[in-house]
C-alpha cells in the first residue's frame, strides 16, 4: 500500500489554455459575478469520474476548505498539495519566497448595514446588523515557499501502514466513538458489505473482509447514519442513488485522508446524473453535502485519533514533524484483535437499506 497519501498525481482538471487565462483574467479584476459563473460553467467537468476523483483527492487534503473554494483551489493550481497564508507559513518556518505566485480564494468579509446617513443600522436587540460577504484573499501553495519539501503529515499517518494491527484496532475504535449509530460486524447474508437500519439506528459490518473493506465500509455506513436517518428510499429510485453516491464519496474522502487504499473506487452512481435526468443544481448540492459531511468526520476523527496516539504536536515546526516521521519504527503483522460476533441482528428483508448491493470489483 502506497503510505504517500498527501501526494496527487496528475491532478490535472479539464481547462485548456483559454479557460485558465480566463479565470486568472477574472481573479485579478476581482469580478465575483464573472467567478461565480466560471465555477458554475466548470461543475460539468466534474461529471467525468477522472475529474471528479481529483476533486475528491482535494477534498481529502484541504478538508478546512468549502466545497467552492476547493474548486477554485483545483482550477488555478491542481498539483499542490498544501496551502496557507503567508503570515502561516512565516509561523511554520517556512516562508513565502520572494515572488512567490498566490492562489487565490473566497475569505468571510462581513459588511456592516448602514443607513442613508451611513450610519450602522441595528436589529431589535440592539446588535449591528451584518451582512456575510466573500472576498478574494491570497495564499500560498508550498511551490512557493522556501523549503517546498517541507510538508506537515497528520499525526496519525506515521505509522507505516494498516498491517499493524494496533493501528487498525485505533481506526476501528476512532471510527466507533463518533459514529451516532452503534456499529457490530456479523454475518450479513447475501452480497452487502454493510447496511445502515434507520428503523433501530444501528449498523451493520461484514465480518471477515479485511482490515481496509472494514473501516471503508464502517466511514460509508456511518455517512449513512448521519446524512439519511430517516430515508425510505429503495434500491434504484434517484433518492437512493444520491444517497449511495454521496456516502461513497465521504468513504473515499475519508479514507484517503486516514491513507486507506482507495485505488479501486470506481464511483458507478456518478452517471446517474445524466442518465437520469438529474440537474446540475442537485449535483452541485451534493458536492457541497459531500465535501462538507467529510469535513465534520475528519475534524472528528483528528481529535479523536490524537487523543489515541497521545503525541505531543510540534509547535508548527515541520522539521520537527519530519523528524518524528523518520524516528519510526515498522512494526511486524500480526493478527487484528478478534471482535465478538453479535448473533441477534438479522437482516430484516424489508429494510431499504440492508439489501444495498456490493460495490463491483
Amino acid at each position: 500500500m502506497n503510505v504517500q497519501k498527501n501526494k496527487v498525481d496528475n491532478i490535472t482538471p479539464d481547462l485548456d489554455e483559454s479557460k485558465e487565462n480566463s479565470l486568472k483574467d477574472i481573479i485579478k479584476s476581482k469580478d465575483y459575478p464573472a467567478l461565480a459563473n466560471h465555477l458554475k460553467e466548470g461543475i460539468n467537468d466534474y461529471l467525468k469520474s477522472d475529474t471528479f476523483k481529483n476533486f475528491l483527492d482535494f477534498v481529502s487534503q484541504f478538508h478546512h476548505y468549502s466545497e467552492r473554494n476547493v474548486r477554485l483551489i483545483l482550477a488555478q493550481n491542481p498539483k499542490t498539495r498544501h496551502i496557507a497564508s503567508y503570515n502561516k507559513w512565516k509561523e511554520m518556518d517556512n516562508p513565502v519566497k520572494r515572488g512567490g505566485k498566490a492562489t487565490y480564494i473566497y475569505a468571510p468579509n462581513p459588511v456592516i448595514k448602514r443607513d442613508e446617513n451611513n450610519k450602522p443600522m441595528k436589529d431589535e436587540n440592539g446588535e449591528v446588523i451584518k451582512f456575510m460577504h466573500y472576498k478574494l484573499v491570497p495564499v500560498f501553495a508550498e511551490s512557493e515557499t522556501t523549503n517546498p519539501a517541507l510538508l506537515p503529515q497528520q499525526i496519525y499517518n506515521l505509522p507505516e501502514n494498516l498491517e499493524d494491527p494496533k493501528r487498525f484496532i485505533k481506526l476501528y475504535k476512532g471510527l466507533e466513538s463518533i459514529s451516532p449509530a452503534p456499529i457490530q460486524l456479523t454475518n450479513i447474508e447475501g452480497r452487502a458489505n454493510g447496511y445502515f437500519r434507520p428503523s433501530n439506528n444501528t449498523i451493520a459490518v461484514q465480518e471477515g473482509m479485511g482490515e481496509e473493506m472494514t473501516l471503508r465500509t464502517m466511514i460509508h455506513e456511518i455517512t449513512h447514519s448521519i446524512l439519511h436517518t430517516n430515508s425510505q428510499a429503495s434500491f434504484g429510485d434517484p433518492t437512493y442513488t444520491r444517497q449511495e453516491f454521496e456516502a461513497e464519496s465521504v468513504s473515499y474522502i475519508v479514507s484517503k485522508h486516514l491513507g486507506i487504499d482507495t485505488s479501486d473506487y470506481a464511483f458507478g452512481y456518478l452517471s446517474s446524473w445524466t442518465n437520469q435526468g438529474e440537474k446540475i443544481d442537485t449535483f452541485e448540492s451534493s458536492l457541497a453535502t459531500i465535501t462538507k459531511q467529510a469535513q465534520t468526520l475528519i475534524d472528528k476523527l483528528d481529535q479523536t485519533l490524537e487523543k489515541v496516539y497521545t503525541l505531543n504536536h510540534p509547535s508548527n515546526k515541520f522539521e520537527e514533524r519530519l523528524e518524528e516521521t523518520r524516528n519510526r519504527t515498522k512494526t511486524k503483522r500480526a493478527e487484528p484483535k478478534e471482535v465478538t460476533k453479535n448473533t441477534d441482528n438479522k437482516v430484516v428483508e424489508t429494510d431499504p437499506k440492508v439489501n444495498r448491493p456490493q460495490r463491483t470489483r
